[in-house]
């Protein structure tokens, strides 16, 4: 890595995010990535450490020699750069030294694709290293920065390289990384000028540190290669679940950039900036202080990921999730299901499974498809009733499985085993509640306040309102809906000019238009000035009070009725489980996620609960969980759907008082 940009990594890494373009794609679990992944060898990669790092004399030109230093100009860097070119060549691959200036040379080897040989794959690391912290030395062993990503990219070139691919793949070792990224960009920049096919670039630097052992890894891109990010993230959890795979948005010093900036879709992995090596750049960066178990797992994963990638083993779903309603009938929905490989049909066809609360998963079978468009019937439930579900398919060979959301396995029928998020929609309960305590009058230049109390515990899925003002200049009424907690909702607010009066005027989302369109006196349904989403997915018991200025100086009216119609449902446990011995929040899952994931979380005793989620800024977005629970594990799926990608972050409070904070990404 080169430290003069690893200052403001930080800061970017921490707070810069994007907006991403969606993508339907989803990596799916395939036996073979599995027994490829299986290949690499923990002993291998140790004894490429050990000899890149001079821990141990190695063999180059024939010659025993041990490798002291690989600083861009020490004489013993040419012997690194020697030792890897040896190494490909001696598995079978075609290898070229690649000369940039006075002394930088990359090493470059390829594996030629089947299908598509002019469009490749770049598995690669730089291998020269540097001092500078502490005394300088002629010994310099860089055995975390960066034999360490070397060791993955000629652990990829050994497995791979009596493999078949339908593209090709490059494994290249960039010289000259820690003094500018001069080897990389001098590939990429000539890259670029020939019109080269890229269709991705995994770096690797840094990646055998984690003094804490807790498994973390982040992998680093660009706005534009974010689906790439995605698919290293996903491959982790399905192959690797040791590791704790973290994708940040924003800049890393290294490699990866040089294609970046040349509109190549590149990343690079590394290990925690948060447990960041001790000995970095000094000559205490030896084998001996390396987590080798961690550096064995991260190359296992971009090795899965590559292969995954190299020959397309991938499903793609296109669905829009099914909307929470009134509706009790029988649910026909959709979904866009693609592949390279054939999707299986007849007793292997895709499936939609789903759950009514608690219970467990039924499925049923596509009923029909056109071309690569499948049709599913969810049966009807009962109001009140909240349905999880989530789709499968697999290949026709019985070897490629992937769902919606991500992370099934289970093959023949496709997707017995359940990932660990699902797609969420609840069939409404309805609560209508008339004021009471109307009518009310409308003094001039005054404000009127009243009062509906729901006593019903829910959450807020949907609201309607209806309500009939009497007033002869409806532009002097100011209408707001507020609840307890919350700010005020602007209903409607200096509309209808002078006509007269709202008559049973009904506000729903739904509406076709809004009431900024309508004309006194407002009869029929409208959108409300601000939606009701403010409220959707929160408690919806407590105090709903409408509040009315009146901003004419000698205008009376009167508020005669109004009413709240709530479409809601009531949160679900996670099974009859013991109960827990402390609170907990747990990390949402899938993390980053498009556009759904879910939250574990533990109550000790019976307590007021809220999960509260914010922006990267702080403002509230949304709270996700609202109510008096009993002691137990309770979970929450979180629909991201309407919100832009970035950082998001979830609190949860316990009776008022805060209790954790963590962190979340959306990646559309």
């Amino acid at each position: 890595m080169k430290f003069s940009r690893y200052i403001p990594l930080i800061v970017s890494i921490s707070i810069i995010f994007f907006s991403i373009k969606s993508t339907d794609s989803q990596v799916s679990y395939n036996i073979y990535i599995d027994s490829v992944i299986s290949k690499v060898s923990q002993t291998t990669i140790n004894k490429f450490d050990k000899e890149l790092s001079g821990d141990t004399i190695t063999t180059i030109g024939g010659q025993p020699y041990r490798i002291i230093s690989r600083q861009y100009n020490h004489f013993s860097n040419s012997k690194a750069t020697q030792y890897i070119f040896e190494k490909l060549l001696s598995y079978g691959l075609q290898v070229e030294y690649m000369p940039f200036n006075t002394n930088g040379v990359n090493v470059i080897a390829k594996k030629t694709g089947t299908k598509y040989p002019n469009q490749k794959l770049i598995i690669c690391a730089h291998y020269d290293d540097m001092i500078s912290f502490g005394p300088q030395s002629d010994t310099v062993p860089g055995a975390d920065d960066n034999a360490s990503g070397m060791c993955g990219v000629l652990e990829a070139a050994r497995i791979f390289s009596t493999m078949s691919f339908d593209y090709t793949v490059i494994f290249a070792a960039w010289d000259e990384e820690e003094v500018g990224l001069f080897g990389s960009k001098a590939y990429a920049d000539s890259a670029f000028a020939h019109g080269d096919s890229i269709i991705a670039v995994i770096n690797m630097d840094m990646i055998a540190w984690d003094l804490n052992n807790d498994g973390r890894f982040q992998i680093t891109s660009n706005t534009n290669s974010q689906a790439l990010a995605e698919e290293l993230y996903t491959t982790s959890l399905f192959y690797v679940p040791s590791l704790v795979p973290q994708v940040h948005i924003g800049s890393y010093g290294s490699d990866h950039i040089s294609f970046n900036n040349r509109g190549f879709k590149g990343v690079s992995v590394h290990e925690d900036l948060g447990d960041f090596c001790l000995y970095y750049h000094t000559v205490n960066d030896r084998f001996n202080t390396l987590n080798h178990a961690y550096m064995y797992n991260v190359i296992k994963v971009v090795i899965g990921a590559a292969t995954g990638i190299l020959n397309n083993y991938k499903i793609y779903f296109t669905h829009t999730s099914v909307p929470s309603s009134n509706d009790t009938t029988n649910i026909l929905t959709k979904a866009v299901i693609k592949s390279s490989w054939p999707i299986a049909k007849d007793a292997n066809k895709p499936r939609l499974y789903y759950k009514v609360g608690n219970g467990s998963f039924n499925y049923v079978t596509a009923q029909s498809n056109n071309l690569d468009t499948f049709y599913f019937s969810i049966p009807g439930q009962t109001k009140g009733s909240t349905v999880s579900y989530y789709i499968a398919a697999q290949d026709s060979l019985g070897t490629l499985i992937g769902s919606y959301p991500g992370g099934a396995r289970g093959f023949n029928p496709p997707g017995t085993i359940p990932p660990q998020s699902f797609l969420v929609y609840h069939i409404n309960k309805a609560l209508v509640i008339n004021s009471t305590t109307v009518p009310k009058t409308l003094n001039p230049m005054q404000v009127t306040y009243d009062t509906i109390t729901v006593n019903t515990a829910g959450m807020v899925n949907d609201i309607n309102l209806n309500f009939t003002i009497n007033h002869s200049n409806d532009s002097d009424l100011y209408i707001y809906l507020t609840k307890e907690g919350f700010s005020q909702l602007p209903l409607s607010t200096k509309n209808g000019g002078t006509g007269d009066n709202y008559t049973n005027t009904n506000l729903d989302d739904e509406a076709q238009i809004s009431i900024t369109q309508g004309t006194a006196p407002f009869t029929g349904t409208f959108k409300p000035q601000q939606s009701f989403s403010l409220y959707k997915d929160k408690s919806m018991s407590g105090k709903w009070v409408i509040k009315i200025f009146n901003n004419s100086t000698t205008v009376t009216g009167q508020l005669v009725s109004w009413s709240i119609n709530i479409g809601y449902y009531n949160p679900i446990a996670v099974g009859n489980i013991s109960i827990p011995v402390n609170y907990s929040l747990s990390q949402n899952y899938p993390n980053p996620f498009n556009p759904v994931t879910k939250i574990e979380y533990s109550l000790v005793t019976e307590s007021d609960i809220k999960i509260v989620m914010y922006d990267i800024v702080g403002r509230e977005v949304r709270t996700l969980a609202d109510g008096r629970l009993k002691s137990g594990n309770y979970s929450v799926n979180f629909n991201g759907s309407d919100l832009a990608s970035g950082m998001y972050f979830y609190s949860m409070y316990v009776d008022g008082v805060l209790f954790d904070t963590r962190k979340m990404i959306l990646m559309k």
